[in-house]
């Protein structure tokens, strides 16, 4: 028997002529820490009286709000030009950040770990670039060991492994700052076909700005965790002030600022759910050359188990970050007829 984070631990007891299940405990092990630990022992936390209290606080307060005040609007965000601007010519822009109906987002990849057999998946990746994916530094929380990014569907599907892993220098994974890591690639990703695609990084100037209206979620579909769907915006965003407010009375400690996001995944209690996975990108829909293209802006680091009206997504804001990734990315030395070259592109 195998137990996931959060499992219970209940007792049953005769209660009003029935057996009833009471809550006794938690399980709490963190994840991927146990994973061959099959047949336990597991740890539990028990549920104190503290605990009980707590829980109804919260809910108590809750049921006073019945509605939540929509802290949801449209805002336009002007950025600065990045510095670095001579790196542009590591982006196709004449390929990046176009989706279809078939391929919605070409640039999504799946992180597989656990060598030799890479069978787990734990988060998801974004091309950037023929090169280099970016995500959460969670997913590569030990960037000695072996990861190997999965692009395409299945029947196009692309396994390559990770060159270098780059985790930013800052990053603090007890409060998720700075979870923002960037993986060179060991071969280049073929493009040549619709199913895998880099998205645009907004290094443009014309670009750099946009409305929070114009993004778009990238999560998993109502019947299976492993397809990829997109959702707009539409009244998900919350601004910073009110993310903090929500979060702050739980026993985590977030910091929101300017280089996080916060989306709520279920507007309203009938709202259809959207299923979140770390790494999973954020991006404005804008006009470049004539032509709809999606601009990365974010991804997820951390969300709800289950879809909340009240407790928002946290992502990490890429635009904060774009200058450090700039910096780290390098031209990857290629091999061509027998001689080493810098690859590059023009636009």
């Amino acid at each position: 028997m195998s137990l996931a984070m959060g499992s219970p631990f209940q007792m049953a007891v005769g209660y009003g002529g029935r057996t009833r299940y009471f809550l006794y405990g938690m399980n709490f092990q963190i994840r991927d820490t146990y994973e061959e630990l099959v047949y336990g022992p597991y740890l539990f936390d028990a549920v104190v009286m503290s605990d009980l209290e707590w829980v109804l606080a919260n809910m108590q307060q809750k049921e006073q709000q019945t509605s939540f005040q929509s802290a949801t609007r449209n805002e336009r965000v002007n950025l600065r030009p990045v510095q670095h601007a001579s790196k542009r010519t590591l982006f196709n822009f004449n390929t990046c950040g176009i989706s279809s109906r078939r391929d919605p987002t070409p640039w999504m990849g799946y992180v597989f770990s656990n060598a030799p057999f890479f069978n787990e998946s734990r988060c998801s990746a974004t091309l950037i670039s023929d090169w280099y994916v970016l995500s959460a530094a969670d997913c590569f929380e030990d960037p000695s060991a072996d990861h190997i990014i999965q692009f395409g569907d299945d029947i196009h599907a692309q396994q390559i492994a990770t060159q270098k892993i780059f985790v930013h220098p800052r990053y603090n994974r007890t409060n998720h700052y700075n979870d923002i890591a960037l993986a060179l690639l060991r071969s280049s990703v073929d493009t040549s076909g619709s199913s895998v695609k880099p998205i645009c990084l907004p290094i443009i100037n014309q670009i750099r700005s946009y409305d929070t209206l114009s993004l778009i979620l990238v999560g998993h579909t109502s019947t299976s965790d492993s397809e990829y769907r997109i959702t707009n915006i539409n009244g998900r965003y919350i601004d910073m002030a009110e993310c903090q407010k929500r979060w702050q009375g739980l026993k985590v400690s977030y910091t929101i600022d300017r280089s996080t996001h916060c989306v709520i995944t279920k507007r309203t209690t009938d709202d259809e759910c959207v299923g979140l996975f770390t790494g999973a990108s954020l991006h404005s829909l804008q006009s470049l050359r004539s032509e709809h293209r999606h601009f990365m802006r974010g991804f997820t680091v951390t969300a709800p188990k289950a879809c909340s009206i009240y407790y928002p997504a946290i992502y990490t804001n890429t635009d904060a970050y774009l200058d450090w990734i700039l910096e780290t990315m390098e031209p990857p030395a290629v091999q061509l007829n027998g001689r080493r070259h810098r690859e590059e592109f023009r636009f």
